[in-house]
């Protein structure tokens, strides 16, 4: 087997004339000629028949619509294969298409993150995130906080503005897209009576605080997209 080309399963009762056999669609990992009884892999895959798993979809599978190519995060281009958009690469560690970081991002996962110590309030770092693409930081889960914490304490700044304030829509805290924050950091005592936004701030070990003044009280920020 070739060292660093995906895996392309070969269902342990063989191929048969490119139909489905059994619960596994060759199609799905090559392509098939029926009648003929062949197989072929897509170039980043070939058979090994030491596996038998389901077969995924990867880039260059051929395709009618989005529907395969989403699962990769691509879509189906005009050439009727699956592709990733321009701004993206085909990450070979986590198989799909995924934001390609420029100079000055860090890298986690398969998002993008630039950490801007240059002083904005929370209203114009957002401005200024949407401005370059992206967006303020939107935290889904404890890996992608700690990320941030890491990259904070790296950057040695007081607090960083992140995308989450006050909805007075809503009667609560949320995300600059009017998500719901299912998961939260907030320091003891927090989110307290202020109806502001909310910073990472290093006092409290970066976790979250809320500050009522998002329009003249200027921080570092961390725009994230992905």
């Amino acid at each position: 087997m070739t060292a660093g080309r995906e895996v392309c399963p070969l269902p342990p009762w063989g191929v048969s004339n490119g139909r489905t056999v059994g619960s596994v669609n060759i199609y799905t990992c090559g392509k098939g000629t029926v009648g003929g009884g062949s197989a072929t892999c897509l170039p980043s895959k070939e058979w090994d028949k030491k596996i038998d798993t389901t077969c995924t979809p990867i880039l260059a599978h051929p395709c009618k619509n989005d529907s395969l190519c989403s699962e990769i995060n691509g879509y189906c281009s005009a050439k009727g294969q699956c592709e990733c958009e321009p701004s993206k690469i085909y990450d070979e560690t986590s198989k799909e298409c995924v934001v390609e970081c420029a100079d000055g991002w860090e890298k986690f996962g398969v998002h993008c993150y630039l950490f801007n110590n240059d002083p904005l309030s929370w209203e114009k770092a957002k401005i200024h995130c949407t401005q370059l693409g992206s967006n303020l930081l939107k935290v889904e889960d404890a890996p992608e906080h700690e990320f941030a914490k890491a990259k904070c304490a790296e950057y040695g700044t007081i607090y960083y503005w992140i995308g989450a304030r006050w909805s007075t829509e809503y009667g609560e805290y949320r995300w600059y897209d009017d998500t719901v924050m299912n998961y939260t950091v907030w320091s003891p005592g927090e989110p307290d009576i202020k109806r502001g936004c909310v910073d990472m701030l290093v006092s409290v070990d970066w976790a979250w605080n809320s500050h009522h003044d998002c329009s003249n009280t200027n921080g570092s920020s961390i725009c994230e997209k992905g």
